[in-house]
């Protein structure tokens, strides 16, 4: 989309893919932690065995419904991308507003 050379367009998928990984992970250790600080000592097994399988239904879900929209707009792929970024944004946003007074002592400051 923005005509630049391969190797640069590499570096930056690349380390942007790190950070989201990075970014990933630190709050799935937040998470993890909320959740067994907060839930009883004998619900604790069941509720981060289907804490950890949802992510894995997401993308299960998620792979082929992408490979499908990248396949529809082969000729645009960056509308995908970008799509794909509003849609996360969007849910980020409201994922906060609904969380950001639940355990505010239990995340930390990053």
């Amino acid at each position: 989309m923005l005509d630049v050379p391969n190797k640069v367009a590499y570096i930056v998928l690349t380390v942007a893919g790190v950070a989201f990984l990075i970014s990933a992970k630190i709050l799935s250790i937040s998470i993890i932690t909320f959740v067994q600080q907060e839930t009883p000592i004998e619900l604790i097994g069941k509720v981060m065995s289907v804490g950890m399988i949802a992510p894995f239904i997401g993308q299960a879900l998620g792979y082929p419904l992408l490979g499908m929209l990248f396949h529809q707009f082969s000729d645009l792929p960056w509308i995908v991308i970008f799509g794909t970024v509003l849609v996360t944004i969007v849910m980020s946003v409201y994922k906060y507003r609904q969380f950001r007074n639940i355990g505010r002592a239990q995340f930390p400051s990053i």
